[in-house]
C-alpha cells in the first residue's frame, strides 16, 4: 500500500512544481507586456557598455552584501539558514518589494520562505523584524542628515558648540580604547559573548579595535585626519548598536559596552542610550564639518 501511494505523491509534487513554474512565467509575461520596451532600448543605448557593466556589477554586489547581511541577522537570532536558502528568501523578498504593494509584500514573501525552510521559524520572524528595524533606522538617519544639511538649516552657534563636543567625544573614545587595550583578553571574551564571530577573529579584533578607537579619538581632538576618524567612529558605533540589538533579541547576556568590561554593571537600556547619544553626536559633528566647508 505504501508503494502504491509513492507514485501518486511524486505525481502531485511534479504537478505543484509545474503550476509554480507556469504561474511564474505568467507573471513575467504580464510584466513584459506592460514594459515600455522602446523606451528601455533607447535608454540602454544612451549608456556606454562599460559603464553599464560596472553599474550592473556594483548593483549585484550590493545585493550580494544584502543577502549576507540578512542571513547574518536572522542567523544571529538562531534561524540556522544556509546561504542558498537565505538567497532565496532575500531575492524573493526583493521581487515582492519591486512588484507588490509597498515593502510589506517583500517582507511577507521573505518570511514565508524562511518560516518554511528554517527549523526555528520564530527566529526567522524575530530576525526579519530586527533586520527591518535596522533598515528603517538607517534610512531615517540618512533622511535626517539630508534635512539638516540643507543650506541655512543650521544656526551660527552650532559650529562653536560642535567644537566642545569634539573634546567630549574624542575623550570618550580615548578612554574607551585605553580601558579595553589594558585587558585585551577580557575584551575578546566580551566580543565572543555576542556569538557572531569565530574566537580567532574576536581575539584579533580585541587587540586591534581599542587602538583604533584611541587613534580616532585623538584625530577628533587634534583635527588630524579628522574626517577619516569621524567616519570610522560613526561606523563602529552604528555596528555596535546593531550587534547589541541582535544580541538582546537572541536573549544573550551581554556585558560589553562602549567601555568594555568596565561597564559590565550597566543595564541594556543604559548601554543603548549611551551608544545612541554618541551616534547622534557623531552625526552632528559630520553636519558641523559640512557647514564649515560650505562657509569656506
Amino acid at each position: 500500500m505504501i508503494g502504491a501511494h509513492q507514485p501518486q505523491r511524486k505525481s502531485r509534487a511534479r504537478l505543484i512544481t509545474a503550476l509554480r513554474w507556469a504561474a511564474a512565467l505568467a507573471v513575467f509575461a504580464i510584466l513584459f507586456h506592460f514594459l515600455p520596451v522602446a523606451q528601455l532600448r533607447r535608454a540602454l543605448a544612451s549608456v556606454p557598455p562599460i559603464r553599464f557593466a560596472i553599474i550592473l556589477l556594483i548593483y549585484l554586489c550590493a545585493h550580494a552584501m544584502g543577502i549576507l547581511k540578512w542571513r547574518m541577522v536572522v542567523n544571529a537570532a538562531g534561524s540556522q539558514l544556509d546561504f542558498t536558502t537565505s538567497a532565496q528568501c532575500y531575492l524573493g523578498g526583493l521581487f515582492g518589494t519591486l512588484f507588490l504593494p509597498s515593502i510589506i509584500g517583500g517582507d511577507v514573501i521573505r518570511m514565508a520562505v524562511g518560516l518554511r525552510r528554517s527549523p526555528r521559524p520564530a527566529a526567522v520572524l524575530a530576525g526579519n523584524v530586527v533586520d527591518r528595524f535596522l533598515d528603517v533606522a538607517a534610512q531615517a538617519t540618512l533622511v535626517a542628515i539630508g534635512l539638516v544639511l540643507l543650506p541655512g538649516s543650521l544656526p551660527e552657534q552650532f559650529s562653536a558648540l560642535a567644537r566642545k563636543f569634539l573634546l567630549i567625544v574624542g575623550g570618550i573614545f580615548i578612554y574607551a580604547g585605553v580601558i579595553k587595550a589594558i585587558d585585551p583578553l577580557r575584551f575578546a571574551i566580551d566580543i565572543d559573548n555576542y556569538k557572531m564571530l569565530p574566537w580567532a577573529i574576536g581575539v584579533r579584533l580585541a587587540f586591534y579595535l581599542p587602538w583604533l578607537e584611541l587613534v580616532c579619538g585623538l584625530a577628533l581632538i587634534l583635527r588630524f585626519f579628522y574626517r577619516g576618524g569621524l567616519f570610522i567612529l560613526t561606523a563602529l558605533t552604528f555596528t555596535f548598536i546593531a550587534a547589541s540589538i541582535i544580541a538582546k533579541v537572541r536573549g544573550l547576556d551581554i556585558t560589553c559596552g562602549c567601555f568594555g568590561h568596565a561597564s559590565k554593571n550597566w543595564n541594556f537600556t543604559t548601554h543603548l542610550g549611551l551608544d545612541f547619544a554618541i551616534l547622534i553626536t557623531l552625526i552632528a559633528l559630520w553636519v558641523s564639518n559640512r557647514a564649515q566647508q560650505r562657509e569656506l
